[in-house]
């Protein structure tokens, strides 16, 4: 049995990106992803700001790569598309996980702020219809 050289990059690339997905599919993250001092100064507000920021762009990022791995060939363009974005944003979420827990932040403390009131209508102007 004789393979071409372009049979055999295949193979390579096939099985590479095979043991890229499988190694991300066991759910680690890695802290290669992100800065580890990004949110050292972070207070308990701004941490919970960015962990509702980063948890958030896991759950849309998580339903593009379900959606994406619906159609042919679906799991390579799912990995090939979404995968380092996915694996950069769980790598945040877990170190603003970690810097919440050595900050020993409460849930009040994490919780976002209630929506300010909408400003009163200014006296003397007529409301357009």
């Amino acid at each position: 049995m004789e393979f071409t050289s372009s049979a055999i990059g295949r193979g390579v690339l096939l099985g590479g990106l095979m043991a890229v997905l499988a190694g991300c599919a066991g759910g680690a993250t890695s802290s290669a992803f992100v800065d580890p001092a990004k949110y050292d100064l972070y207070n308990c507000k701004q941490l919970g700001a960015a962990r509702r920021t980063a948890d958030s762009r896991v759950v849309e990022l998580e339903g593009l790569m379900a959606k994406a791995e619906t159609g042919a060939g679906g799991v390579l363009v799912s990995g090939l598309a979404y995968q380092t974005e996915y694996l950069t944003a769980r790598a945040q979420r877990d170190l603003i996980d970690e810097r919440i827990a050595s900050n020993h932040c409460t849930a009040a403390d994490l919780a976002a702020p209630p929506p300010e009131p909408p400003a009163p209508p200014v006296a003397g102007r007529k409301a357009r219809r």
